[in-house]
């Protein structure tokens, strides 16, 4: 629940998304018709197998956060965080999200060679993987 006083928008500190394979993000999927320029805080959407009625905010709200972090995990990953970090052709809704300050941080963990690949790219945190299952995040590039 949020009460607008006066002026008031809501807006975050920190929003932590997934990003799926198909570059959806926060029930927002791709070909949805979302507009980018919604003023509201909060829309009703559809997607997902089986598409289902789902809530989300919209990029306004989202984009209006202090940092964002991407999670993104799994071999199946690497396909799409290509297209959404190197080509930017903003076909997808996870490269509609932004920052107050500019670019989320994407925390990429995909294997060996999905977490090489991409490591060297700005805004992506190297992910060391533990033998206990721990991960140990350092922030670079940024």
């Amino acid at each position: 629940y949020f009460k607008k006083i006066g002026k008031e928008e809501p807006s975050f500190d920190l929003i932590i998304l997934g990003v799926g394979e198909d570059g959806h993000t926060a029930s927002i999927f791709p070909n949805a018709n979302i507009d980018q320029d919604d003023k509201r805080w909060v829309i009703g959407a559809e997607g997902g197998t089986p598409p289902l009625p789902r809530l989300t905010m919209t990029y306004e709200i989202l984009n209006r956060s202090s940092e964002t972090i991407f999670l993104a995990s799994g071999e199946t990953k690497g396909e799409i965080l290509k297209k959404i970090l190197e080509e930017n052709l903003l076909m997808y809704p996870a490269e509609r999200i932004k920052t107050k300050r500019g670019e989320p941080l994407w925390v990429v963990y995909g294997g060996k060679e999905t977490s090489r690949k991409f490591s060297k790219l700005r805004g992506i945190a190297a992910v060391k993987m533990t033998t206990d299952n721990i991960m140990s995040l350092t922030r670079k590039n940024i």
